[in-house]
């Protein structure tokens, strides 16, 4: 007992939010005598789930597969855009104006025009992820390199170093933790990217699984997803978290 109740302590400090929220969600549709075909209870959602578990691990794993090569595509181009960056003024001129104007246009009105150049296929998907997340990479790791301390950077010219010597010796490592914060920011955000593409462009995976459960006003099948989503994005948010918090006290 006397190791239960801390346990239940810290589960109750992170966890406090998602329960008023679950209690929140039953009360709204207990007072109202909402059915499930408009609002399902938790309790319904949950056992559903956990009858058709079939039904939603291939969709859970189509989105997850799509998301991760398109977060790290995109954070290998923010990564790339932020060196050139650093290095030229006149790229810093072309770069950051159009990464801008990127990070501003809507997902729906890139979609036609990645569709028409790649095809409306898996490959769309990544490059819509790709694009959703290159920017906090770029924006961190930037800063990082920018932030370098002085005195270092001038033992490295005193000894003849040159820049590119410099980026890879001192700068890079001095960037990883803004990398790190990059993948904890980019990460969980990359499941929901991959949801949107998939239900807008139809092609599989849980996105797909909306599309046709709104078909049939399957509004269980619906909220399941959500939570399932939700719980997947927090999952990923706590794994980067952790990997932050471990890898960047090193390079500190």
């Amino acid at each position: 007992m006397s190791k239960v109740l801390p346990v239940l302590g810290r589960i109750l400090a992170r966890g406090w939010p998602i329960i008023v929220l679950l209690l929140a969600w039953d009360l709204v549709a207990v007072v109202n005598g909402y059915t499930d075909l408009l609002l399902p209870r938790p309790l319904s959602v949950a056992s559903y789930v956990s009858n058709n578990v079939a039904k939603f691990a291939e969709p859970t794993f189509i989105t997850v597969a799509l998301a991760v090569p398109g977060t790290i595509l995109g954070l290998a181009v923010g990564c790339v855009l932020a060196i050139l960056v650093w290095y030229s003024s006149i790229l810093d001129g072309l770069i950051t104006p159009t990464t801008s104007v990127l990070q501003a246009v809507p997902v729906v009105a890139m979609l036609p025009v990645i569709g028409r150049l790649v095809g409306y296929n898996e490959i769309t998907v990544i490059v819509i992820v790709m694009l959703l997340s290159f920017f906090p990479a770029f924006v961190l790791v930037l800063a990082r390199l920018r932030q370098a301390n002085g005195s270092s950077e001038d033992v490295f010219r005193v000894f003849g170093a040159s820049r590119w010597t410099t980026l890879a010796r001192l700068l890079l490592p001095q960037a990883v933790p803004g990398l790190l914060a990059a993948i904890r920011m980019t990460a969980p955000f990359a499941i929901g990217a991959v949801i949107l593409a998939q239900y807008l462009l139809s092609i599989g995976g849980l996105g797909q699984l909306i599309t046709d459960s709104i078909v049939r006003s399957d509004t269980v099948t619906v909220w399941a997803i959500a939570c399932i989503t939700s719980i997947v994005s927090i999952i990923v948010f706590a794994l980067t978290k952790r990997l932050e918090d471990r890898v960047a006290v090193r390079f500190k």
